[in-house]
């Protein structure tokens, strides 16, 4: 493993860590910024924070059945785009990783610009297959 991929797995497995111990602001549940539904699955943005965050930035994803309980969906695959007008779309760097957890997933971005994302996945796996798209403003 690179330093470079090292050091985003590490900033990954810092912010769950965070999340899961309640983090600097004192909360124990992360906020939900987005939930988007594909198929029989809710698929959940979670962040410590209140947005994602231009730069590099932490989050979490989770997949959720109809029953609410966590599903594990795989592999997950992810590109970030931002849309520019008369020019090609820039692109931001998002690494997806399986935690220990079935159905939770650490993701590492690097968007190098704040304003209007969108953030594609893909999965297959025990859950079958599946996509969905994300919008989000980074602050």
């Amino acid at each position: 493993m690179s330093l470079k991929h090292g050091w985003r797995w590490m900033v990954a497995l810092a912010a769950i860590v965070a999340i899961a111990c309640g983090g600097e602001k004192g909360t124990a549940t992360p906020t939900e910024l987005q939930r988007v539904k594909a198929g029989t699955l809710d698929i959940v943005l979670l962040s410590s924070d209140e947005a994602v965050q231009q730069g590099k930035d932490a989050v979490v994803l989770e997949f959720r059945g109809a029953d609410g309980a966590l599903k594990d969906v795989g592999i997950v695959r992810a590109v970030a785009t931002m849309p520019m007008a008369g020019m090609a779309p820039m692109f931001g760097v998002v690494d997806v990783r399986q935690t220990d957890t079935p159905g939770r997933y650490a993701v590492a971005t690097d968007l190098g610009m704040a304003g209007g994302w969108q953030i594609s996945l893909e999965w297959e796996g025990p859950s079958g297959r599946g996509t969905a798209r994300f919008q989000q403003t980074v602050r």
